[in-house]
Formats: structure tokens, C-alpha cells, sequence
């Protein structure tokens, strides 16, 4: 083991036994499962993200669409109104 920590001093980690290479490993292992629970939260939370930004796209499409009609009947209202109001102008001034 001496002769492991003086080839690998990376391995003595400030607080513990300078030669103790077996709990150096398991603070490697432990530190890599950790970092791996870490990447998959980080990635089911990007998943997560994305469906919910698709799913908001999908719905302001769905509003703008929405919008878009309901601009298209009011101009097609207000031409009716400006027709109606043109003949009752024409009639009041046959009166």
C-alpha cells in the first residue's frame, strides 16, 4: 500500500490515513455512483423540461390559431355592420 501512495499521491486525500489506498477507492467508487445519480437527475430533468416547452408550444399554436379566427370573424363582422350601415344611409337619403 506504501508503495501504491507514493506512485498515486492523488490518491491521499487531505484527512485521511496518507496510505490508506482501499478507502481512497471507495471515495472514487462513491463519488462516481454519485456523479451518476447526479447526470441521470439532470437528465430526466431536461426530458422533463422539453416535453413541458413542447407542450406549451403546442398550446400557444393552438391560441394563435385560436386568435387568428376569431380576428378573420370580426372583420368579416364588421364588413356586414359597414354594408347594413351604407344601406340605411343610401334609404335615409331617399327619404
Amino acid at each position: 500500500m506504501d508503495d501504491l501512495a507514493e506512485v498515486y499521491p492523488e490518491l491521499n486525500v487531505p484527512g485521511s490515513a496518507p496510505n490508506d489506498v482501499y478507502s481512497q477507492a471507495e471515495k472514487r467508487d462513491f463519488d462516481s455512483r454519485v456523479e451518476m445519480e447526479v447526470q441521470k437527475a439532470t437528465s430526466a430533468r431536461k426530458i422533463e423540461m422539453t416535453e413541458k416547452t413542447y407542450e406549451a408550444k403546442k398550446e400557444m399554436e393552438v391560441t394563435d390559431k385560436k386568435l387568428l379566427e376569431a380576428k378573420e370573424e370580426a372583420k368579416e363582422n364588421n364588413e356586414v355592420m359597414e354594408r347594413k350601415l351604407s344601406k340605411q344611409k343610401w334609404i335615409w337619403k331617399k327619404l
